[in-house]
């Protein structure tokens, strides 16, 4: 009789983790084939906002794409109500009338199987192949299979100790939206597609709250600190998502600058409550965190200090300071030069744009802020020779009058 498997879950994304129990599953339980199925409305769990049952699905597909015996189905995510397993496996058992059905549990699920909706008809419909979360807990897997055997004499079940890849759908969110790598927790094809997911939410809120205009500078900055990054050997990543959202707050209204500078107790000197341009970056920071849940300091630090620049200045928040000045939506007099040093020499790029930037807030009537004074001045104890004229000439840069 054909063996056909049944590897449910929410899958949200479909992990490495998932993948090796799904491997471990097909080996041990002796399949001939197995389903995939992303579950609908999971009746044990609550389904991550994140993303939408047809991206779910994508991501199970595209992660089990090359195994031949796998076949993912969208059965669940097509009914409407909870997604109790009892009415998968009545309908896989009518669809496959001459199979035996086995359904993968792991060591949680196992231990609540008697608190399930019709626990009995599920044990009648297939045999239960429970495989251990850690290899610690199987001798607390055995003592619970025998009371499931008592009060459910005709249960087939078979315990596995082969635990699986010790990672969460969580955590990999969680770094997802931070810029971290997850190339090791997630297959290839799932990250580049979580990436687009993530770049549509993110540019989608900023399309609702930004000019076309902002928009479009946005987007700039985001590719420029990109590939800043790649040249200067930051997490790419981060700095596109910084690059991204520094500015998305820069049209809010007054008071929801105040709101948040208020609700994550900001500390607001005086030139930066009476400076309008620059409550974004301050409220932009703490906004990232409420609306997008990043948390990441490197991300946070450098929409912090993205009109000001600061003191100790890190490679993030060089980057995204550079990417803004000299994204393709500039067309200043000299922005060539800047890019061109940005890109040869980050810190003296910045110690020639932050010199440039205080004598325009000055020559504007504003007063210049204090973190940009001693951002200036850290930089120039580091290059004490460093001018505007030395960089052109050092980059066979034209200068005005020649």
């Amino acid at each position: 009789m054909t063996r056909l498997g049944i590897f449910g879950g929410t899958f949200a994304p479909f992990h490495k983790g998932h993948r090796k129990a799904l491997e471990a599953f097909f080996e041990h339980a002796c399949l001939h084939r197995c389903l995939v199925i992303p579950a609908g409305i999971p009746p044990h769990k609550k389904k991550s906002a994140d993303f939408t049952d047809a991206q779910r699905l994508e991501m199970t597909r595209l992660a089990c794409e090359d195994l031949p015996w796998a076949e993912v189905s969208d059965w669940e995510i097509r009914q409407d109500g909870a997604s109790y397993t009892c009415k998968t496996l009545q309908y896989l058992s009518e669809r496959f009338p001459d199979t035996r059905l086995v359904l993968y549990v792991g060591s949680d699920m196992f231990l609540t199987l008697q608190n399930w909706y019709r626990p009995e008809e599920i044990f009648r419909l297939a045999e239960i192949a429970a495989f251990s979360r850690t290899g610690e807990d199987f001798d607390q897997l055995t003592a619970h299979g025998k009371e499931l055997k008592k009060a459910f004499p005709h249960l087939d079940y078979t315990l596995y100790p082969v635990p699986p890849f010790p990672v969460s759908s969580t955590e990999i969110r969680e770094k997802s939206v931070n810029g971290e790598d997850i190339s090791h927790l997630v297959p290839p094809k799932v990250a580049a597609l979580m990436r687009e997911i993530q770049t549509a939410r993110f540019t989608a809120l900023l399309t609702e709250r930004l000019s076309e205009h902002r928009l479009k500078h946005s987007l700039g900055v985001a590719k420029e600190a990109e590939a800043l990054a790649k040249i200067h050997g930051a997490p790419v990543e981060k700095a596109r998502i910084a690059g991204l959202l520094h500015d998305m707050t820069k049209e809010v209204p007054r008071e929801e600058h105040f709101r948040l500078f208020e609700k994550y107790n900001l500390p607001l000197d005086e030139n930066l409550r009476n400076n309008k341009n620059l409550w974004h970056a301050v409220s932009a920071s703490a906004d990232v965190t409420e609306t997008f849940g990043i948390t990441d300091p490197e991300i946070i630090s450098a929409i912090r200090y993205h009109t000001t620049g600061k003191a100790d200045m890190t490679l993030p928040e060089a980057i995204l300071y550079m990417a803004d000045l000299t994204d393709e939506t500039r067309d200043y007099d000299d922005v060539d030069f800047y890019r061109m040093l940005a890109r040869d020499h980050l810190e003296k790029a910045a110690l020639v744009a932050m010199r440039w930037c205080r004598d325009d807030v000055a020559r504007r009537g504003f007063a210049v802020h204090e973190d940009m004074l001693k951002g200036i001045a850290w930089l120039e104890e580091k290059y004490p020779d460093v001018t505007e004229e030395t960089e052109k000439t050092r980059l066979n840069y034209p200068m005005k009058g020649r």
